[in-house]
């Protein structure tokens, strides 16, 4: 054998039984990866949800938003009161998704009576856009402000 091959074979016993890689070593900390920087503060989609928003496609439904409750309407008739809580990491339980492309920015569950359902804010300034969260192909809800 040649002594360029009792090295090679030296140098892999030691990386794979001694773990001499001192970067991996256990008297090192743990190295933490960068987190992934959220939305927006939760509070603030709430803020500016405030307020009464009419459907862009069909105008005789609404949505009104007070403090955390979110009344629908359809011909100026309450249908349907739901609390709602907003998120600046769409990480709530609600909103896992088995995709590692987590939208960034905001999202919010419906508290209804009989489901929560998490929806992912498209736009929230004049225009309130959002659709379920983890459906790509979902058609997005779109309301202006009124």
């Amino acid at each position: 054998m040649t002594k360029q091959t009792i090295y090679l074979i030296t140098a892999l016993i030691c990386t794979n039984a001694c773990d001499c890689n001192p970067a991996n070593s256990a008297n090192q900390p743990p190295t933490i990866a960068p987190a992934v920087a959220p939305g927006p503060p939760a509070r603030e989609l709430l803020d500016v949800m405030q307020g009464r928003w009419q459907n862009e496609a069909d105008t005789s439904l609404a949505v009104e938003i007070n403090d955390d409750l979110m009344t629908h309407t359809s011909g100026g008739v309450a249908q349907e009161e739901c609390v709602i809580e907003a998120f600046s990491d769409c990480q709530n339980v609600f909103c896992k998704s088995d995709s590692a492309m987590s939208p960034q920015g905001w999202c919010f569950i419906e508290k209804g009576k009989t489901d929560t359902v998490c929806y992912e804010v498209l736009q929230c300034d004049s225009v309130f856009r959002y659709r379920v969260f983890g459906s790509k192909d979902a058609v997005a809800s779109s309301f202006k402000k009124i």
